[in-house]
């Protein structure tokens, strides 16, 4: 297991200060794949190259099975990290990759490297600073599923690949993991790969921690509402003097729809006054969960 524990980090530019992670804490179980949620800046990348020990937060502490990854290179060998950046080791050839990091990671595997390089069918002898962008993506996914350790980190791993080579890596990640048990944790801006690749995921806004939940769950803290009021129309500032738990709020005709944090028995209490004559409890999906939670932080910041 990965435990993150009330990390917090500031980045110093001249007198200048920029709060990155503010109070972040939440587990990451082992045997599963975790999705890392937010905008550009929100803090995925930062925590990421915390959790990996390449950045030392200024407060709090990552452990990996229990013990603190920064400074502890038999924590850090259970975690491979693949940035965003595609420009390391580009002097490298797929095969000079190879050899460099099996020295670092006695769990390297030779038959998944080439297991891996079957499907992808890179060329071994030619350094990747030729390569295409989504080459080298799929150059260093390959390296970070060959490097065979019990967690890897993925930053925006469908970054630069065309569609059929995402269809490949989201296979590849899907499979390793059954084979070999692995935990993996994968950053990306599409909430629709991380509701298909991932069971798990939390969400960052302004490096503070909205969720981190299970995504087998039904998001029982929020609930869609549709409802429909014959021969009256629901204000907006109706519904919202009842509740300020309340966004994504729609009136098309006689149906009204918004979205409310809360339960549906909350919900139902709050919203009877208005008599509807018909009120319908809608189970939120992840796309709706995300707009939601950005709404609201806005919202809470304008006000």
């Amino acid at each position: 297991m990965i435990e993150i524990k009330n990390i917090s980090l500031k980045f110093k530019e001249g007198k200048n200060e920029t709060l990155a992670l503010n109070d972040v804490s939440f587990d990451i179980p082992e045997c599963c794949s975790y999705g890392f949620m937010g905008s550009n800046g929100a803090g995925k990348s930062t925590l990421m190259r915390i959790i990996s020990g390449v950045y030392k937060a200024d407060s709090g502490t990552v452990f990996i099975d229990g013990e603190d990854v920064f400074d502890n290179p038999a924590a850090k060998s259970k975690i491979f990290f693949v940035n965003d950046e595609t420009v390391q080791f580009t002097h490298y050839t797929l095969s000079e990759l190879k050899e460099y990091y099996s020295v670092f990671y006695p769990t390297f595997s030779d038959e998944i490297f080439l297991s891996m390089n079957n499907v992808f069918k890179l060329p071994l002898n030619r350094r990747l600073d030729t390569f295409s962008k989504g080459m080298k993506r799929q150059a260093i996914v390959i390296i970070g599923l060959a490097c065979n350790t019990k967690y890897i980190m993925f930053d925006e791993a469908f970054d630069g690949l065309d569609p059929s080579a995402k269809l490949y890596v989201r296979k590849a990640i899907a499979e390793h993991m059954s084979d070999t048990g692995a935990t993996v944790i994968i950053s990306s801006h599409s909430l629709a790969e991380i509701n298909e690749l991932c069971d798990c995921a939390m969400f960052l806004y302004g490096g503070k921690l909205l969720f981190a939940r299970n995504l087998s769950d039904n998001y029982s803290g929020m609930c869609k509402i549709q409802a429909v009021k014959l021969g009256e129309e629901i204000t907006r500032e109706a519904v919202f003097a009842v509740s300020d738990a309340i966004s994504s709020f729609n009136t098309v005709g006689s149906v009204t729809t918004f979205t409310f944090k809360g339960t549906p028995e909350k919900a139902r209490e709050l919203f009877a006054p208005f008599k509807w004559e018909v009120f319908d409890i809608i189970p939120v999906n992840l796309e709706e969960l995300f707009v939601n939670e950005m709404e609201m932080m806005r919202n809470e910041q304008n006000s």
